[in-house]
């Protein structure tokens, strides 16, 4: 199974990546082709059950360029700067052995200025930003003043805006040791070292036992905490 980008021109007998004009990641031994079968070993074979997602982005400083990004399960494994064919890229899915299926999501635009345009990461001692919205905690986990980190949002939230801009989720890729995970919205004044719902003028879910927290230390229980992959 092959995932990537070609041109309009491309061969359709072909998996992607190896001829001209395309650009593919390959999932038996998960290895990388650009425009020829000579491969650049990734070290990334697929399994089932693995995601595989290709991003396009456009570059913002050298027009008629683009970056072709590669992740597997939501990390990024390969990325490689390209000029745009006349007409622009398509994404390509090859399939070539018995009893292989697959589930294919629509593709959605994503910029890369976008998670900086809408986020900023409050705390960046204790919070890294790997890219395509992906964020980890990389604090001592200590419990102590500065250990707590936070991603906020740059601009309110209008309530009676479209659905799209006043929601926003998160996808747990690893729970880490405890489940310290918080998600909810705040005043503009609210401590950025402090976990949402905490204090006043915030609200907060807290994955790690499922309990709300509405702007005081003592939660309200759901009975839903969360896992890996919620």
């Amino acid at each position: 199974i092959a995932v990537g980008v070609c041109d309009g021109a491309y061969p359709k007998n072909l998996l992607p990546g190896w001829e001209k004009t395309s650009i593919a990641f390959h999932t038996d031994e998960g290895s990388l082709f650009n425009s020829s079968d000579d491969e650049e070993p990734l070290n990334q074979p697929c399994k089932k059950d693995d995601t595989v997602k290709c991003v396009l982005v456009a570059s913002q400083e050298l027009p008629g360029r683009a970056a072709v990004e590669f992740y597997r399960n939501d990390r990024i494994v390969a990325e490689i700067s390209t000029e745009v064919p006349p007409g622009g890229f398509y994404g390509v899915i090859g399939m070539m052995s018995k009893e292989e299926k697959i589930q294919l999501s629509p593709p959605t635009i994503l910029k890369r200025t976008e998670f900086s345009q809408i986020w900023e990461v409050s705390t960046p001692s204790t919070i890294d930003h790997h890219g395509n919205g992906i964020c980890s905690y990389t604090g001592a986990g200590d419990y102590g003043e500065d250990s707590i980190g936070t991603v906020r949002g740059k601009y309110p939230i209008d309530p009676l805006g479209p659905l799209h801009r006043r929601s926003f989720e998160l996808f747990i890729l690893d729970p880490g040791e405890n489940k310290y995970i918080a998600i909810g919205i705040c005043s503009e004044a609210y401590p950025k070292n402090l976990l949402p719902g905490w204090e006043e003028t915030s609200v907060g879910y807290h994955a790690d036992n499922g309990n709300l927290f509405h702007s005081c230390g003592d939660g309200q229980p759901t009975e839903h905490p969360c896992k890996k992959g919620d």
